[in-house]
Formats: structure tokens, C-alpha cells, sequence
């Protein structure tokens, strides 16, 4: 079972929302104080009230079937309903729909409870009161009215299915030592079967028991000082109060290459290791699970934050989430809608990489502000270059170039490549590269895959069929340039240094101009790299060369199809 769609009328900061679809991994964003904890808590507290409405107490089941009292633990209508309309309507709701999605064996075990067959998503709404919450299942058409007689029903079926763990933003070695104390106490729990620690518990129980008699009368002799009238007190020691006393003396020891109490480390570790138990302590018991978590990368180093979006990504696989975040690492950039923006007390999806920019307060540069795909080249002029390059091999890609879907960028040096993939990141850019498939480009890009970065499906390398190193003007077809250089530099590279088939480019322009008197530096390299770049700029049609320019018609496709799912053409 999963949440599909939330919608929040009245409740804190929030006035009105429209339908917000959660997906897999939906992403909270907005300014502070706006009110994006407030989504997270309406998410929780709605949970809970579902679940306390299909198990009430004694009290609950006399009361009418859509209406039940609410424990002010959950609603405390002077807290929850917004401050700003309780003296316009003092008997205001708090009005909360649920969707939700059930998969065929889900369905076939809710027919089985509740009787009625589902073949659509399951809305349910809850108008909360001060006292009172009232439950209504919103379905239309044949058997609405059969559902709604069974509120009490579905709400169970509901609340046993699926639970909401709201994860706050305090995330402490306190908050993670409580989480293992629960987990502890309910393995102990669980191994009161078992005869050997049955026996063993007996055992401790006879060996406390002379020190709890002798405590019992101390304290009623004490006590009897005070209060004649008191007969005796007893001071009792069971196995439940030996499990709940085992599992409170709980120390948790990280060694992360120095062996540390929890306690004792950075609020970074301490913030990850309660989200991480968490989860853990979620996941063993029954029932889907949706993970609620405000700013998961409070506290963390920027490298820190990289890896943890792989891993939430890892776990929506399984669980749904729902994050709040200041941090554009973890904006979802492949699929919009999931980025929902809560600002001025309203919550509605993202449409463009502009408006959550913009809620995030992230300024780009302007060949970038309207770039959804960023492809990072070596220099500037395989920048220049590709961009002709690209253009003539396909219109999809001319189109998002001229439009500015598709923007080109150069590093000046492999060795710059995270830096700037971590700055491109922040301003919510998708990344593709380009790397000269030599020792500085392959190391860049693995030191990138490290720092989560950058992933395979987002690297391509200027390989050469044969080639153990090539370079991206290894791709080229000499034929385009060769005349260029003859007039502007006084070199043929129709000579046997030049066709070196196993060396790179620039090894072998190198040689060829040595071997004809010419003078080799990187100034003169970088003179004759800018004069092929203009004359690839100005003959694309027949820069490439037949036989080693795979790599760059697979960048090309590649290209294409992520800006095809971004909804560029």
C-alpha cells in the first residue's frame, strides 16, 4: 500500500492545498517557516488518527459510526488550527484527504475484511475537531454507500496496512540510544521462549529477590515514620522490569576509524546513525512504511549529502519517502512533479527548474537559467567544437542548444571535474560529461563517482577502437584541419609522425612539429587546439572521422535521450 495523494485544508501554517501526488520519493521545498513541516506533520498525525480511529477504546465504539473522540495527544486544536482564523470561526476543521494506492493481493485481503471490492485509488477524509474527528471514505460510483457504513472497518484495514514514521529534524545520539533501547527490549522480549533464557531470567529474579525484600522493609519502616497507617510496601523486581532495565543500559560505539561513543561523535554522525535506526527499527514490523523526514542533510558534509540521496533513493525502491530540503543535491531533477514548493502557506508541484530555483534562492548564470541538461567538456575548445558538432548530428539537439535546454561547458582541466559537478548540482542542474579517456580524465571521473556525483550513465569518454588513451580530438578526421595548420603554422601532418596510430593527439602533432623545426610548448598546443576547434565550429558535416568517432555519436544519443526525459524534445 502507498500514500499516492495528500490535500490539507486548515491545518497550522498550511490554508489550502491542492492535490499533492507522492511518489516514490516526493521532495518538500520552500523558504523556512512556510510551512513544509507542517505537510510532513499532517502526513503523520493522519496516519495515527486512522489508526486510533480503527482501534478505539471503549469509549469510541459507542460513539456514532463516522464521528469518534480524538485524544488532544494527537490534535490540539489550539496548536493545530491555524492561530489566525480561531477567533473568526472558533468551531473551525482541520480538513486532511488521504489517497491511497492497494496492489492486487492488497485488494483481494481488503475485500476479505471489509467486503467491498476496490479498483481505484481509496480516498478518505478526515475533518478534524477539537474533540472530535469525523472518518469519510470519498469513493464514487457502485458501492459508495456500502463503504461508508464500514468506516471502522476500512480505517483498520488501513492502519494496519501502512504507518507513517516521522523522522524530525533533531536527530541525536539521545534520539538514536532510545530507538536501540525499543529494539533491545523487543528481542528480549521475544526470547522469553526460549528455555535457556527463560531459565537464566528465573535464575536473575531468585538473585534480586533477597535485595528487593530487604529494600520493601526499609522503605516501610520509612515511610511508617510518616505515615502510621501504612501496612507494609512491597518493591518488585520481574522479568519485565529486568528486560525494560537490560535494555535502557544500551551503549552504542561507532568506530568509523576511531572507535567512539555515539554520544561523543560529530552531530553529522550522530544526525545519520539515528535516521539509519530509524528506519531499522521501522522495518521490523509489518506493514508498508512511509519514511517522513524533515532536512536529512541537516548537520552533514556536502560529500555526506551526495551519498545520502543514493541511499534515500536506494530505499524508495521499497519505501515511499517524503523529505523536506534546503539542499538542491536533493531536489528530484529528473522527474519535476516530485518537488512539491510550500511557500506563503501553500503547497502545489514544482512545473520548472526556475521555480525551484527560486524557492531554494539559488542564482545560475545566464546561459544556465533555462538549462535542464549541462554537458561538461575538458576545455574550451571541445566546448566550442561540440557544440557544432552536436548540432548537425541531430535537430532534437540544435533545438534544446538554441533554446537553451542543452548548455555546454568547459573546465579548463580534468582536474576541476567535482568541483564543479558539486557547484552544478547546488543550482539544480542535470549533468552529463565528456572526459579524454587518458589517466587524468578516467581518475577525475572515478574521483567524481566517489564523491556521488556523478553516476556511469552520465559519463562518456573520447575512446578510440584500439586505443589504450585518446583524446577528443582523436575522434576528429585530419582531413578537416590539416590545411589550417599547413597555412597557419607551416606543418604537414602528412608525415608518419603524425600518423602514429597508437599514440594520442597531442603526442603526435608534438612530434610532427619537432620533427620539422617547429617549436612544442603549451602555448603552441593550445594555439593549434583553438585553430582545430574553428574549423570543426565551421565544417561539422565532415569533422569526425568514419572509423573512430563512436564515443561521440554515443554521447549524441545519449544526450537525446535524457533530454527527451526531462520533457525537452
Amino acid at each position: 500500500m502507498k500514500i499516492s495523494g495528500i490535500a490539507i485544508q486548515k491545518y497550522r501554517s498550511i490554508k489550502r492545498s491542492p492535490r499533492l501526488d507522492l511518489g516514490d520519493l516526493t521532495v518538500l521545498i520552500g523558504p523556512n517557516n512556510e510551512g513544509k513541516s507542517n505537510v510532513l506533520r499532517a502526513l503523520a498525525v493522519s496516519m495515527r488518527i486512522i489508526r486510533t480511529y480503527g482501534f478505539p477504546s471503549g469509549n469510541a465504539r459507542a460513539a456514532r459510526a463516522a464521528t469518534r473522540p480524538l485524544p488532544r495527544s494527537l490534535y490540539d486544536w489550539s496548536d493545530d488550527f491555524p492561530k489566525d482564523l480561531q477567533e473568526k470561526t472558533p468551531d473551525g476543521n482541520s480538513i486532511i484527504d488521504l489517497w491511497f494506492d492497494l496492489d492486487p493481493e492488497e485488494q483481494t485481503q481488503f475485500y476479505a475484511r471489509v467486503g467491498s471490492k476496490l479498483k481505484t485509488e481509496l480516498p478518505i477524509r478526515l475533518t478534524i475537531g477539537a474533540r472530535t474527528v469525523e472518518f469519510a471514505v470519498r469513493k464514487q460510483g457502485p458501492g459508495a454507500a456500502a463503504l461508508t457504513r464500514k468506516t471502522g472497518l476500512v480505517a483498520e484495514f488501513v492502519g494496519r496496512s501502512l504507518r507513517v514514521e516521522h523522522v524530525e529534524s533533531v536527530r541525536t545520539a539521545a534520539r538514536a540510544k532510545r530507538v536501540v533501547e525499543d529494539m533491545v527490549g523487543l528481542e528480549l522480549s521475544g526470547l522469553q521462549g526460549d528455555d535457556g533464557f527463560s531459565t537464566a531470567l528465573a535464575t536473575l529474579v531468585d538473585a534480586v529477590k533477597p535485595v528487593a525484600e530487604r529494600l520493601s522493609a526499609d522503605l516501610a519502616a520509612t515511610l511508617k515514620a510518616f505515615l502510621p497507617d501504612v501496612k507494609g510496601v512491597e518493591v518488585a523486581l520481574g522479568t519485565d522490569r529486568i528486560i525494560s532495565a537490560l535494555s535502557s543500559q544500551v551503549q552504542i560505539t561507532v568506530d568509523d576509524g576511531v572507535s567512539t561513543e555515539l554520544q561523543h561523535k560529530g552531530d553529522g554522525v550522530q544526525s545519520l546513525a539515528a535516521l539509519a535506526l530509524i528506519r531499522k527499527a521501522a522495518e521490523v514490523r509489518r506493514g508498508a512504511l512511509v519514511l517522513a523526514i524533515e532536512e536529512p542533510e541537516a548537520h552533514l558534509h556536502p560529500r555526506a549529502i551526495h551519498q545520502l540521496r543514493d541511499v534515500l533513493s536506494e530505499i524508495a525502491v521499497s519505501q515511499q519517502v517524503v523529505l523536506t530540503t534546503h539542499s538542491g543535491a536533493l531536489v528530484d531533477r529528473r522527474n519535476l512533479s516530485n518537488n512539491i514548493l510550500v511557500r506563503a502557506n501553500r503547497a502545489t508541484p514544482a512545473s520548472s527548474l526556475e521555480e525551484i530555483r527560486n524557492a531554494l534562492g539559488v542564482r545560475v548564470g545566464d546561459n544556465m537559467s533555462n538549462a535542464d541538461l549541462v554537458l561538461v567538456v575538458e576545455g574550451g575548445c571541445d566546448s566550442k567544437a561540440l557544440v557544432s558538432l552536436l548540432a548537425h548530428m541531430s535537430v532534437d539537439l540544435a533545438n534544446a542548444l538554441t533554446g537553451g535546454a542543452l548548455a555546454v561547458e568547459s573546465l579548463g582541466g580534468a582536474s576541476n571535474l567535482s568541483a564543479r559537478l558539486d557547484a552544478l548540482t547546488n543550482v539544480l542542474s542535470q549533468v552529463h560529461v565528456l572526459l579524454d579517456n587518458d589517466d587524468a580524465g578516467r581518475q577525475a571521473a572515478q574521483k567524481a563517482r566517489s564523491l556521488g556525483l556523478l553516476s556511469v550513465a552520465e559519463e562518456n569518454f573520447a575512446t578510440v577502437p584500439g586505443m589504450r588513451n585518446s583524446e577528443f580530438e582523436d575522434v576528429l578526421d585530419p582531413a578537416c584541419y590539416t590545411p589550417a595548420i599547413l597555412r597557419s603554422f607551416g606543418v604537414d601532418l602528412n608525415v608518419k609522425e603524425f600518423k602514429h596510430s597508437r599514440a594520442t593527439w597531442s603526442n603526435r602533432v608534438g612530434s610532427t612539429f619537432t620533427s620539422q623545426g617547429k617549436a612544442w610548448n603549451d602555448c603552441t598546443k593550445t594555439s593549434v587546439k583553438t585553430m582545430v576547434a574553428m574549423e570543426v565550429a565551421q565544417n561539422p558535416g565532415i569533422a569526425l572521422h568514419p572509423t573512430r568517432s563512436t564515443s561521440i555519436n554515443a554521447l549524441a544519443q545519449s544526450l537525446e535521450r535524457r533530454l527527451a526525459n526531462s520533457g525537452q524534445p
